[in-house]
């Protein structure tokens, strides 16, 4: 046996001269000159057990940036489990010849066996940019594909094929809702995603990844999860010590089922289940009577139980990320619902439903979130779908409504807050109809094709309203020059420049017009932030007190006019944009509350209630999904600075 080193593109000259892009098909990319080609003349012979890298196979080879490993004969390894070392990039594998082996597991090669190829055990693909062509015979007891490409050219004998989001030329036996049926419990997660390092280590280890023989097929018993049985424990642990019990969160606790147990704790306000594959809700929910929030997103359902529904007190149901299809509705439905979020961003099964959903059907529901994976949606001035007097937030995406603005959207009388496609088709019926939202304070049009000049055609239609867009004459916020001085100052702020990133912002935000930019939002948004944090920041750390009292009186004015820019409502500022807006609106409460207090002519109850207006919706927006307390304890510690 010969081994040898070569350039890459020699070595695929001789033994791939079919590939053109041989960076590309190595993912060694624009670093194409900085591997070599390892060759192997003959069979390479492996003798260990346990996992064995392709990397290891060729000691001589084992200190090399390889790009791929050309072997001329064959690859015998009868009792290791052979394994890639990187999901991102592997070394290409060229057999010639055959491959025997108990497990192969491939992840970010593509790679390819002329010959067969035996596995005693499992045939593993688990990254998406890997592929594996094999055109001898395949034999293997199981081949698993949890993302990643599988070309069999030659027949195949195997026991059973599954697949969580792999791409076979194959028949698969156990597609993704399926696998908790063949495969043992301790590899997947609530959603039957595989967790690759677990396999890897289980075959490596020469343990199983497919259940009892005479189990597979069959619906696996339900068992609580580990953390479910923890969130219980402490639970109960805070009950015998004499807490209320009024929150119930088991987010991310590899849930398969709403447990039973739960019913201990039915005068509970809050249940979240969000991102467990429970499928069904049981009905004995619906006895939770004091139940107000309801939080099951990425859940997996369908639909909810009538009883659910009928909960008499539910103001807030989160149903994003669930395939639903149906709502039970009824005189006592969704009586008390004042906020939803529902449908799939990345998904069209439920995209029907909820683009046409009908508002009206919920009595009370003031904000909704719809997402829906639709290009264009054909909604029509007959349409009544918006003919709810409670409405005052709707976001319905960033689908491009085919007519324009629907005749029947102007039944939401009370709207304030709006996110819609607006582009150049649908600009004729905006300007003509949306004047008639005599209380609307936002609008949110996305991505749109509209130029500098459409853009303010739009904002002299609707002067009492801000508009934000992702994009405007086709550029987004990186392709203005803002946005670089922009990060400047932000780097000048965070390395105690504090002089410079002022001047910066002051020349920035002199040549724009805050109420109208015509700049992306995230750029606008960026600016208005710094322009106020950067001053309250300074003020508080001044030494001086002449400097600090003036930077503190420059704060609170700054932030008293960036007040004046943003929607009035916290709500709107909070559901569009992804919370961009609330953000500055809370780096705003801190300014005034800085202002107030170390101004010449300090103020503490002013500098008081905008701390206090600041908690109120941290604990009202922010903590309910981000409990870290960070913004909780920068109130905290600017109280510290109000003056008795």
């Amino acid at each position: 046996m010969a081994e040898y080193l070569l350039s890459m593109a020699e070595a695929f000259q001789r033994f791939m001269p079919e590939v053109d892009d041989i960076a590309c098909r190595t993912m060694t990319y624009s670093r194409l000159n900085e591997f070599k080609a390892g060759v192997v003349e003959g069979d390479i012979v492996v003798a260990k057990e346990g996992m064995v890298l392709t990397t290891e196979l060729v000691s001589a080879f084992e200190n090399e940036r390889l790009g791929a490993l050309f072997v001329t004969g064959s690859l015998l390894a009868p009792n290791a489990t052979i394994a890639e070392p990187e999901i991102e990039w592997s070394p290409l594998l060229k057999v010639k010849g055959n491959v025997v082996t108990k497990n192969l597991c491939l992840a970010g090669s593509a790679s390819e066996i002329d010959g067969d190829v035996t596995a005693d055990g499992v045939l593993f693909g688990f990254y998406n940019h890997g592929q594996m062509r094999i055109r001898g015979t395949t034999k293997a007891e199981l081949i698993l594909a949890s993302d990643y490409e599988f070309i069999f050219d030659g027949p195949v004998e195997r026991k059973h094929v599954a697949s969580w989001d792999g791409r076979l030329n194959i028949p698969v036996d156990y597609e993704r809702e399926r696998l908790d049926r063949i495969l043992v419990p301790a590899v997947l997660d609530e959603t039957n995603f595989i967790h690759d390092d677990v396999v890897l280590d289980r075959l490596s280890r020469g343990l199983p990844i497919l259940r009892p023989e005479a189990e597979i097929g069959s619906q696996p018993q339900l068992q609580l999860s580990e953390k479910g049985e923890a969130r219980l424990t402490e639970l109960r642990a805070r009950r015998h010590r004499g807490e209320e019990i009024t929150r119930l969160d088991f987010k991310e606790c590899g849930l398969r089922f709403a447990p039973d147990q739960l019913k201990e704790f039915a005068g509970a306000r809050e249940l979240v289940l969000s991102k467990n594959r429970i499928r069904k809700l049981p009905a004995w929910i619906g006895s939770f009577a004091q139940l107000e929030v309801l939080k099951l997103e990425d859940c997996g359902l369908a639909t909810l139980p009538r009883k659910v529904a009928q909960l008499p007190r539910l103001r807030r149901l989160e149903l994003a990320e669930n395939p639903i299809k149906s709502l039970p509705f009824g005189p006592d439905s969704f009586r008390a619902l004042e906020i939803l979020s529902i449908g799939e961003i990345y998904s069209s099964r439920s995209a029907d439903f909820t683009a046409n959903l009908d508002l009206s059907l919920f009595p009370s529901l003031r904000v909704v979130e719809q997402r829906y994976e639709i290009d264009a949606i054909e909604y029509r001035d007959s349409h009544d779908l918006w003919n709810n007097p409670q409405l005052e937030i709707l976001d319905i995406g960033w689908a491009a409504l085919t007519h324009g603005l629907p005749a029947g959207l102007l039944r939401a009388k009370n709207l304030r807050a709006l996110a819609t496609k607006v582009n150049k088709a649908q600009l004729n019926s905006v300007l003509c109809r949306m004047p008639a939202f005599e209380r609307l304070e936002y609008l949110a049009i996305g991505y749109t094709d509209l130029s500098s000049r459409q853009l303010s055609q739009l904002h002299d239609a609707l002067p009492r309203a801000f508009i934000s867009c992702s994009s405007v004459d086709g550029k987004h916020d990186y392709d203005f020059p803002e946005w670089e001085r922009l990060s400047q100052a932000e780097r000048d702020f965070r390395d105690d420049r504090t002089a410079e990133a002022l001047a910066a912002l002051d020349e920035m935000t002199s040549s724009l017009d805050l109420r109208r930019p015509l700049v992306p939002f995230r750029l606008h948004a960026k600016l208005m932030m710094l322009a106020v944090k950067v001053r309250w920041v300074a003020a508080d750390e001044e030494q001086d007190r002449g400097r600090r009292q003036a930077m503190a009186e420059s704060a609170l004015q700054w932030a008293d006019r960036v007040l004046s820019i943003l929607p009035a409502g916290a709500e709107g500022c909070w559901y569009l944009d992804a919370h961009e807006l609330w953000l500055v609106r809370l780096q705003c409460f801190y300014g005034r509350a800085v202002g107030h207090a170390l101004r010449a002519s300090p103020d503490p109850v002013a500098a008081t209630a905008a701390l206090d207006a600041a908690q109120e919706e941290v604990d009202r927006f922010l903590l309910p999904v981000l409990r870290d307390g960070k913004e909780t304890a920068i109130i905290r510690s600017l109280r510290a600075r109000i003056p008795d």
